[in-house]
């Protein structure tokens, strides 16, 4: 019976790609999907950067504090401890996870419909259109998503609103600074050559990479906030 079970899934699973071939999915269902799992991709990804950081940064702090004989960290012992960390199930938050994804989706949503406006308000692809879709895109689609997700996580992590606006205040302007470096590039390949269909699955593939950015970016805040607190305690 199980047997037959296991070829019976086999068989599904081997099925999906000529079951799903020619059908035609809702974009906007579609834009939200890629952009949530991109998201969730980002998350992870920067848990185990953090995680993996952590880890060599207590075993540095032991060292130090035991005053033992000095280690050395071979190419093979970092790789080794890097593979050991790597993917780690049990430091991962799933609900914090869960969360950032459904952000994400909502997000997705959110470039859908922005995309498809200044699309219709500006069609072609000529040097002064596309000029233009970059500077509405990074003054408008850039901070809105920025400032939308240091607040999502700010109230989330501390439960308060001024907590999610303290997060914004400390991050926003070193992620925007990094998002004009970065994104001008990409969205003028993206506005210049690619149909309004695929834009926000063109962004979310680097989006992916820019979201672990912004994951760990996030991550050091709490971090400051504890030094500080510490420092001015010591002080007092």
């Amino acid at each position: 019976m199980r047997a037959w079970t296991n070829n019976s899934t086999l068989q599904w699973i081997t099925r999906l790609p000529l079951l799903t071939r020619g059908r035609k999915y809702n974009p906007l269902i579609k834009d939200a999907i890629v952009a949530g799992a991109m998201m969730v991709v980002g998350e992870i990804l920067a848990e185990e950067i953090k995680h993996h950081m952590s880890k060599a940064h207590c075993g540095t702090i032991l060292v130090q504090e035991t005053a033992l004989v000095p280690v050395m960290q071979t190419p093979e012992r970092k790789n080794a401890s890097w593979l050991k960390s790597y993917l780690s199930r049990t430091d991962i938050d799933t609900r914090k996870v869960c969360g950032l994804g459904l952000y994400g989706a909502f997000q997705g949503c959110l470039m859908h419909f922005f995309y498809c406006f200044i699309d219709k308000k500006l069609p072609g692809a000529s040097l002064m259109t596309v000029s233009k879709k970059l500077v509405l895109d990074e003054l408008l689609m850039a901070p809105t998503c920025l400032i939308g997700f240091f607040l999502y996580n700010g109230v989330r992590d501390t439960g308060t609103l001024d907590g999610g606006l303290q997060r914004v205040k400390h991050l926003f302007w070193p992620a925007f600074i990094a998002d004009v470096m970065l994104w001008p590039l990409l969205q003028a390949i993206n506005f210049g050559f690619l149909p309004t269909r695929y834009r926000v699955t063109y962004i979310a593939v680097f989006t992916c990479l820019w979201n672990t950015y912004l994951c760990y970016l996030n991550f050091q805040q709490p971090l400051h906030t504890i030094s500080k607190t510490t420092v001015d305690g010591s002080d007092l």
